[in-house]
């Protein structure tokens, strides 16, 4: 059953001006609770409003906590007006024993109204949850899902496997001309589109169908997903369930993306990957992009890596399953030859132009996010354009913050350098094993030399053969700073940020 009626513009504006009346706002709601902590998932079991509570209270019970109270209450705070507001958009339902309790869970965020289903913990979601619930959007892999997606200006946007379509309310209230949320499922595309009504947004369509379908002939300039990734192997939610391999719709949002973004757009996808014996990720999102895959730029950041027997054990402990799936679980482990899960950011851009495309790969060090990964998208554009060269050569150069490593094995009488190696943990973390040249080179331009300067000072020098080509140097510079050893003053990295999916080094 969807309990939500689609009322009038009116009867929307009023229960809005509601909640910002009693300060059921992002803002306020925080300042009652520590700062980075999310008080409000899990909920736990519904519970009895206090009757002491004031309105902002009753609001964050309500529709926070799955608390319930009496009529009287919630006619004392809000008079009868704001009750018959909060009835007439379906917004409040009779509990078993009689009392008031909000139907659907609201999250006041990114100064929005986001609607979704309330949350169990994880042992009463068999108890509690049907196939279609609509999955929150401030779960910690939500958050770490939304900040990673750009708030540049486009057309048309689309969130695909939109849930609560929490990335396209976003992108409708601040940038998109137009907003898209597609989901498979009648409850989420009602929920979403309940959402934009609640927030007054006019420039948003939420419509229900298997991924793209909805789409008809439209391309977009910007696609987000955050598909459904948990390997399992039998059905559960509609929202968790990615196939055995968690990568089941995921491969399906890539095979079927060449038909939907357009030139220059860019799709954006928080899941779980795999490397296999067959290659590794980003490897296989380039097949999958089939006979369309040289119009395609490549970044994968992986977030995390996991050990697959690993991460299934845990699981199955979490959700109290029978160890007699473990075997299951090698089987097809085994089957399927993968050796390690990741959870990771994947970018995918179209070209604008003709060109070579790049495929990137980075890992997170402590303080990497989303600004790292525009850094590198950007940096790694420039190069596929051979505009790079050109930078690296007139920009004034500095060493990134990188630690010099010298391996010695004992030689005839010495020790005897076998190798040194670069080694950095921002934006992305990075090792490479150099030439001699590379390791002398980073310190010496100290910001105060080009990249044309120290191709001068190395053939002076001697440590350069004169015939080397300036283009060939150039692209060795490009490729140092594109692994964060060397920075240019006309692409700095960003400034470290920690992010709460971070852990330490």
């Amino acid at each position: 059953m969807i309990p939500i009626r689609f009322g009038t513009d009116e009867e929307f504006q009023r229960v809005r001006q509601l909640f910002l009346d009693h300060g059921f706002t992002d803002e306020e709601v925080s300042k009652r609770y520590e700062e980075g902590r999310n008080p409000f998932l899990p909920y736990g079991k519904p519970n009895h409003l206090p009757a002491e509570s004031d309105a902002q209270e009753a609001l964050i019970g309500l529709f926070l906590k799955s608390a319930s109270t009496t009529r009287e209450h919630l006619l004392a705070l809000f008079g009868s007006q704001g009750v018959t507001s909060l009835e007439r958009l379906g917004l409040l339902q009779t509990s078993a024993d009689g009392r008031l309790q909000g139907s659907v869970r609201i999250r006041p965020m990114f100064e929005l109204y986001i609607i979704s289903d309330h949350w169990l913990p994880a042992e009463h979601r068999d108890q509690g949850f049907a196939d279609d619930v609509v999955f929150p959007p401030d779960t910690k892999n939500a958050l770490t899902y939304l900040p990673f997606l750009p708030l540049f200006p486009c057309q048309r946007y689309l969130e695909v496997c939109g849930g609560s379509g929490a990335a396209a309310l976003i992108a409708a209230k601040n940038f998109a001309q137009h907003a898209y949320s597609f989901d498979i499922t009648e409850r989420s595309t009602a929920f979403a589109q309940f959402s934009s009504r609640l927030n007054g947004i006019s420039n948003f369509t939420a419509r229900q169908g298997d991924l793209y379908e909805p789409a008809g002939d439209l391309t977009f300039d910007r696609i987000a997903a955050h598909p459904p990734f948990v390997p399992v192997l039998d059905h559960t939610w509609t929202f968790h369930a990615g196939g055995q391999d968690g990568e089941q719709i995921t491969r399906r949002l890539i095979q079927e993306l060449p038909s939907y973004l357009a030139p220059g757009g860019r799709f954006y996808c928080r899941c779980l990957g795999s490397d296999r014996e067959e290659g590794p990720m980003e490897v296989r999102l380039r097949r999958w992009l089939g006979a369309h895959q040289a119009e395609f730029d490549i970044a994968l950041a992986v977030i995390q890596t996991l050990d697959p027997a690993g991460y299934v054990s845990t699981s199955l402990l979490r959700s109290q399953s029978g160890t007699e799936e473990l075997s299951r679980w090698k089987q097809f482990f085994d089957r399927a030859r993968i050796y390690r899960f990741l959870a990771c950011m994947i970018v995918i851009q179209r070209r604008a132009e003709p060109r070579t495309v790049f495929t990137a790969r980075r890992e997170h060090g402590p303080y990497s996010g989303p600004q790292e990964l525009e850094w590198l998208i950007q940096w790694e554009t420039l190069r596929a354009k051979g505009e790079a060269r050109q930078m690296v050569l007139h920009s004034k150069l500095k060493a990134g913050p990188v630690e010099l490593t010298m391996r010695h094995t004992p030689g005839d009488g010495d020790w005897e350098m076998q190798g040194q190696v670069l080694s950095v943990k921002h934006p992305y973390r990075s090792s490479w094993e150099v030439e001699p040249w590379a390791a002398y080179l980073l310190p010496k331009p100290a910001g105060k030399m080009t990249g044309l300067d120290v191709y001068r000072h190395f053939v002076e020098q001697g440590a350069l053969s004169p015939e080397t080509p300036i283009e060939a140097f150039a692209d060795a510079l490009a490729e140092l700073v594109s692994g964060g050893f060397l920075v240019p003053d006309t692409h700095p990295h960003p400034t470290p940020k920690k992010h709460p999916w971070n852990t330490g080094e």
